[in-house]
């Protein structure tokens, strides 16, 4: 799965400001992609929108993914998402 394909068609929704994807494991050894996506302020997007946006730009990739708005990414003080608190949230 091309995450990075993922996260730069989900980018040019009007209502997404920031996307970061992460492989989720499964019970069954399977990887899953969790998106997080952050909205524009008074944006009203829902996951499920978001998920239909993805479908119909992206064929096939979207059988195993989760999508969560949240507020905003956790990141560094350098600026960088920190992968592994976003695993926390799974």
């Amino acid at each position: 799965m091309n995450y990075t394909l993922l996260e730069n068609v989900l980018l040019k929704h009007p209502d997404v400001v920031e996307v970061c994807t992460i492989a989720v494991p499964k019970p069954s050894k399977e990887k899953e992609a969790k998106i997080f996506v952050v909205l524009r302020k008074n944006a009203q997007a829902t996951s499920e929108e978001l998920m239909s946006y993805l479908k119909n730009h992206v064929n096939g990739q979207s059988e195993k993914i989760e999508i969560s708005v949240i507020d905003e990414l956790p990141k560094s003080p350098a600026g960088i998402v920190l992968r592994k608190k976003l695993v926390s949230l799974c």
